[in-house]
């Protein structure tokens, strides 16, 4: 297990280290502007962005983002997690924790019914975590998704987003996902795993059964899916006092 962790930890070192050119990543763009109501189609459809562009964002409760948030990931790591919720400027966080991990709710500028809980481990919160929290602000903003996007990318070109470094993954075991028109998918474990494609680990959505490249491909947040078998309802989440 020591020996194919530390593969695993060079593998995506020397991923983290490659910054594709700007026409490899306008290649992935694509994927990436869908990029959760892909994850709802992965195992049957491709589907197409919602026609939803001036539709506002899903509203929710204080405490009903709060204990959506903590029920992507497992209750003994979300409970003493940092939580954010989405504010009128963005994220805000609104739970300070204690271990490191970080939980919220994203969302999408491609279809804004969309609720993503996602429970983020220390190394990713330290380096996927900031580039949430900026399309949180964009989002916010009024930007579409391919203003959004092409933001986003200026940024990990730039240097001014981190690629994915160390044991970075997250959690999206929430019963209370809603991915798209499919609305919920499965309990999945990403592994964040920049510009991986499912060439890189011979996987494919259509066989969600084994580890696959998705939602986002040849793209700086691209992770390897392990779909889990049990959801955390969010109905079971204590919330902090």
């Amino acid at each position: 297990m020591d020996e194919t962790r530390t593969r695993m930890r060079r593998g995506s070192s020397r991923r983290s280290s490659r910054r594709p050119s700007a026409k490899r990543r306008s290649g992935a763009g694509p994927a990436a502007a869908v990029t959760m109501v892909v994850v709802a189609g992965l195992a049957s459809q491709t589907l197409s962005p919602s026609p939803v562009a001036a539709q506002e964002y899903t509203e929710l409760s204080r405490t009903e983002e709060i204990r959506l948030a903590m029920s992507a990931g497992p209750l003994s790591v979300s409970k003493e997690a940092d939580v954010y919720v989405l504010g009128s400027r963005g994220f805000e966080k609104a739970v300070e924790g204690t271990n490191g991990f970080s939980c919220m709710v994203i969302r999408s500028a491609a279809d804004r019914t969309i609720l993503a809980p996602h429970c983020f481990s220390p190394d990713a919160s330290a380096t996927v975590l900031p580039g949430k929290l900026a399309e949180g602000r964009l989002q916010m903003g009024g930007m579409s998704q391919s203003e959004v996007e092409a933001e986003l990318t200026k940024a990990f070109e730039d240097g001014s987003l981190p690629l994915p470094e160390g044991d970075a993954y997250a959690y999206m075991l929430s019963a209370g996902q809603h991915l798209g028109p499919a609305g919920q998918w499965r309990p999945h474990f990403m592994l964040y795993m920049p510009y991986a494609t499912n060439e890189d680990v011979g996987g494919s959505p259509a066989t969600p059964a084994f580890p696959f490249v998705g939602p986002e491909i040849g793209h700086p947040h691209s992770t390897m899916v392990i779909v889990m078998t049990e959801f955390v309802d969010p109905a079971d989440v204590v919330l902090p006092r």
